[in-house]
């Protein structure tokens, strides 16, 4: 059973370390984020925190928000997200450090470094379902606002990154008078990670 467990860990793990490679790459592009990154990109860009340390506490919150939601539903469980989400802004601040010199030159091939990007970040999405540990905070907080209005998870996933890059945009222009993050970097990969995710699930299904 702690084979197992232990196991299920370091499969977590490589899918968060996944994930923020591929973060990175996209973000290098200087085309934008991916949706969910988007907020603690801007953030950091205008904080002068580290893209991870933005991140963390931003993720932070969305847990304690994940209380105030559920309340008495609340379970103690959850709060596995934060030495999750820690260790993922750990991750996400070495993967910027790794890729800091894969810019690419060109327009054309900043689009194109998106494709690799995205189809890390879809591994990593799969790897974490896999591995059945934990959701990242703001999946929680999705599956938190999908529970307590009754909603569909996707839909209410799609009205979070919506309102997430919205925010960012908003957040960049009033404090930077220009939008930055957010571009169409920001759509192409949130196109492609959900369909290498389903790709990648469709070829190793979760177990029952």
């Amino acid at each position: 059973m702690k084979k197992g467990i232990a196991f299920r860990v370091f499969l977590f793990c490589l899918g968060m370390f996944s994930s923020a490679i591929g973060v990175s790459v996209i973000t290098r592009t200087d085309l934008g984020t991916t949706p969910v990154s988007s907020f603690p990109y801007v953030a950091s860009l205008l904080t002068g925190f580290s893209f991870g340390e933005a991140t963390f506490v931003i993720n932070c919150f969305f847990v304690l928000m994940q209380w105030v939601l559920l309340r008495r539903r609340f379970s103690p469980m959850r709060l596995l997200q934060v030495p999750a989400i820690f260790a993922f802004s750990v991750f996400l601040d070495l993967a910027m450090w790794l890729t800091a010199g894969l810019v690419a030159e060109g327009y054309a091939a900043r689009v194109l470094s998106i494709v690799p990007g995205a189809a890390l970040v879809g591994i990593g999405v799969s790897l974490q379902l896999h591995s059945d540990v934990t959701l990242l905070p703001g999946d929680g907080f999705v599956q938190a606002v999908s529970s307590v209005l009754d909603r569909p998870f996707g839909t209410v996933k799609v009205v979070n990154d919506v309102s997430f890059v919205t925010l960012a945009a908003i957040l960049s222009f009033v404090f930077s008078g220009t939008v930055v993050g957010v571009r169409e970097g920001t759509l192409i990969s949130a196109l492609l990670v959900g369909n290498f995710a389903r790709l990648i699930l469709r070829r190793f299904p979760l177990k029952e």
